[in-house]
């Protein structure tokens, strides 16, 4: 309790109870404050099993596949395929048929934004559409957890035929397309709607047309519009979603998983220090509270309490001193007591002796014996008559 007070008068003893009700509020205090601060560190627990429970299953789910998609889409697609019995390449998300190339890799944060909804766009061409679209209309999405997820998918009408991307600034110029049969609408879209110009400068980008974006996520969409995100911004390549390898992204999610690991050990060890610490406090509130229920001086003083100990022993010792009656009694006792003792001492010569005599009973019991098996004998034998003679003689 953080107080160790000798109390010898009753102003003290006011003045400790004073103290006792300060302390006991900042005890109570200090305790709330550290439940709070173990709530926080329980929240932030809580969320980062969740972050790593999510990334467990999205990286068990990466090494069985080969794309960078989160795994709630892959399975919304996979459920949706099982049930109108289509292959998932029939029905290929955008990031699949779509990788920034290696020289260009500086602007993939800012390509993966400018893409970010077209990127997660499931494409369904007329042959499959009516099936596709009267599948989600009737079904709610839901992930695993039962969750419900959102889905886009665009419905391609027809194919256009591959064009060559001859502007090496814009957006488009820094993919990589991938062999499929919708590629050739896929980079028309590209072309018509994503072909954002990649400013090395502010310069450049304050001048630049509608569509213009720098390296730092920073985009111009048209004249008036502009974004950037950096909500991500702390392991971002994690979340990139475009191309058909996925070895960087494993790679980075097991990082991401030590290093959540080691927050939990390390969030674990400072609640296990702020519980120990509240559990202190309660104690220590409790012995205060119970320090309290005392009231009054009286209650406690020790010296009064002796003193007057000391005062009725000393009464007893006059009364009994000054009584002729217990005088006599006190006489009598002691002489009983001496003839207890002698009383004792004669009982233990008597039990001496008899265990003397028993001892010398037994042992003439077995001469005896002895005596009259060897008599028995030679009555057998036919010597006793003959030793009987010489006992006549």
């Amino acid at each position: 309790s953080g107080i160790a007070i000798e109390v010898t008068s009753p102003d003290q003893f006011h003045k400790v109870r004073r103290h006792l009700a300060t302390r006991q509020d900042e005890l109570t205090s200090q305790r709330d404050r550290r439940r709070g601060q173990s709530n926080d560190l329980q929240y932030h627990i809580g969320k980062l099993k969740s972050q790593q429970a999510d990334e467990q299953q999205e990286l068990k789910s990466l090494e069985s596949r080969r794309g960078n998609l989160p795994q709630a889409q892959i399975d919304l697609r996979d459920a949706l395929c099982r049930q109108l019995k289509l292959a998932s390449s029939d029905l290929p998300f955008v990031a699949e048929l779509l990788e920034v190339k290696n020289q260009h890799r500086g602007w993939q944060a800012s390509i993966e934004q400018v893409l970010h909804g077209f990127a997660r766009s499931l494409l369904v061409t007329e042959r499959f559409y009516a099936r596709v679209s009267g599948y989600i209309d009737s079904t709610a999405l839901r992930d695993q957890r039962g969750q419900g997820q959102r889905l886009v998918y665009l419905r391609v009408t027809n194919r256009n035929g591959d064009q060559d991307v001859l502007d090496p600034i814009g957006l488009a110029g820094m993919l990589d397309y991938r062999q499929h049969d919708l590629i050739g609408w896929v980079k028309a879209e590209v072309l018509q709607r994503f072909d954002f110009r990649a400013c090395e400068t502010i310069q450049e980008f304050q001048a630049a047309g509608a569509k213009a974006m720098t390296r730092n996520r920073h985009i111009r969409t048209h004249t008036a519009r502009h974004e950037k995100d950096d909500r991500q911004l702390e392991n971002e390549r994690k979340h990139f979603v475009l191309g058909w390898d996925n070895r960087e992204k494993q790679s980075l999610l097991r990082e991401s998983l030590r290093t959540v690991l080691e927050s939990l050990e390390q969030l674990a060890e400072r609640d296990a220090a702020l519980v120990s610490a509240i559990d202190r406090d309660t104690r220590a509130i409790e012995a205060l509270q119970q320090v309290a229920s005392v009231t009054d001086f009286d209650q406690i003083d020790a010296d009064r309490h002796e003193f007057q100990a000391s005062q009725l022993r000393l009464e007893k010792t006059m009364l009994e001193e000054s009584n002729d009656l217990i005088r006599d009694l006190r006489a009598k006792v002691a002489g009983l007591r001496a003839e207890v003792v002698g009383y004792q001492q004669d009982r233990d010569q008597f039990l001496q002796q008899k265990t003397r005599l028993e001892t010398e009973l037994a042992h003439g019991q077995r001469l005896l014996t002895n005596s009259q098996q060897l008599i028995a004998q030679a009555q057998q034998s036919g010597t006793w008559a003959m030793a009987e003679k010489l006992f006549d003689a």
